[in-house]
């Protein structure tokens, strides 16, 4: 399993000839009076508040009705299996007394985050699952409590990660990669719309569903932008058009999303394979990491292995600030994919493909050529039409 590596830049020497900008790095932007005196009591406290109702189509009815039953609970909960280990917790396989239903949870100690000073990153995971409602990011239904351990009961996802399955499977075609793509793309984006920097995408902390959607999870090292609200950038195009007789003016008015967060930070925070540049390098960065892991995500589903990986974190960090990106010299990849994974990969933040407009930048890309995004928003749910193997659609067309 990687490991994240979490406010502890290694020394220049270790990794490059590229000047470190701030040396105090590991440190998050300052937090408010009210943060800086939440102690570890109130935090489990903050934890113990009911969740709001909502409603989403990753939701279960069938535990909103136990739960609204009051069945939800520690005692009434039998264990099935273990399902893995975090930086924060263990995950369990449980299913609720007297039913066929089944849940994930997500159980931490509460002594041991105190210990290791983690009740923040529990805190903004909290935070982030309870303010997300998509399709896409995984729903947790409720918190329970003992005197020990916290418990995040969460809804279970058959399909395991992406990394066990490229495991168990290998690499995956590119219509499929590309149908993967599209929903982590789509989360990404409403986790940008809410002012959330992910920080941590990578094949272990993508889930799959039984019918093969994606559930990114695992939201301790995100970023948050307080009070952050999208725009809509408008730009105007006076176009000329003349004739032997007369000359006429069109204006052409084009509106353009943009949900990208302008919180910057100089955390050294991620995973080792996945880092961008710039966190390497010690300057503040913003969202644009996550589509720099993006194209790591990319490049591992279809050829199998990070596009950086080194012998070492050295070697790796190393590769990560100076090599340029070049596909395997023996892909099949179509070379619009290939050409997307470079313009993900670029070094310079500021010239990335998403930096400027982030998802609606990579959705324009000819890769993407024919994909119908806006099905992606639709109300019904299950808005695919679902081939036979359910890690691959033939199209992105409305159910009949």
């Amino acid at each position: 399993m990687r490991k994240h590596v979490y406010g502890m830049r290694p020394p220049v020497a270790e990794i490059t000839r590229v000047a470190l900008a701030v040396a105090d790095a590991g440190r998050e932007p300052s937090r408010g009076p009210d943060e800086q005196a939440m102690t570890a009591s109130d935090v489990f406290e903050v934890l113990a508040q009911p969740l709001r109702r909502r409603s989403s189509c990753s939701i279960d009815d069938t535990v909103v009705s136990l739960m609204d039953a009051g069945e939800l609970t520690l005692p009434n909960l039998r264990f099935v299996r273990h399902l893995g280990e975090g930086a924060t917790g263990s995950v369990s396989l449980m299913r609720i007394a007297d039913t066929d239903v089944v849940v994930a949870v997500k159980t931490m100690n509460k002594a041991r985050l105190t210990e290791r000073n983690k009740q923040r990153r529990l805190l903004m995971e909290h935070a982030v699952l309870t303010s997300s409602q998509h399709p896409f990011v995984a729903s947790l239904y409720c918190t329970l409590q003992t005197e020990r351990e916290v418990h995040f009961v969460m809804e279970f996802c058959p399909g395991g990660t992406l990394a066990e399955h490229l495991v168990e499977h290998g690499t995956l075609r590119e219509s499929r990669v590309k149908f993967l793509a599209i929903e982590v793309i789509t989360a990404l984006a409403y986790l940008h719309s809410m002012g959330c920097t992910f920080r941590d995408l990578k094949t272990e902390n993508v889930l799959l569903t039984v019918d093969g959607h994606v559930r990114l999870t695992d939201f301790d090292l995100c970023a948050m932008q307080d009070g952050f609200v999208p725009t809509v950038r408008t730009t105007r195009t006076l176009q000329k058009t003349a004739s032997c007789f007369l000359s006429r003016s069109h204006e052409t008015i084009n509106h353009r999303f943009c949900g990208e967060p302008t919180f910057r930070t100089n955390s050294f925070v991620g995973t080792e394979e996945y880092v961008a540049p710039e966190i390497i390098r010690g300057g503040h960065y913003g969202p644009a990491v996550d589509w720099w892991a993006l194209g790591i995500l990319l490049h591992e589903l279809a050829y199998g292995v990070t596009p950086f990986i080194g012998y070492s974190r050295k070697e790796t960090f190393d590769r990560i600030v100076n090599d340029e990106f070049a596909p395997p010299s023996d892909s099949s990849t179509t070379t619009d994919f290939e050409d997307l994974l470079g313009r993900l990969l670029c070094k310079d933040e500021a010239q990335r493909l998403g930096s400027d407009n982030g998802a609606e930048d990579i959705k324009s890309h000819p890769w993407f050529r024919g994909v119908h995004w806006a099905l992606l928003q639709s109300e019904d749910g299950d808005h695919y039409r679902i081939c036979q193997n359910n890690m691959e659609r033939s199209r992105l067309v409305p159910s009949p």
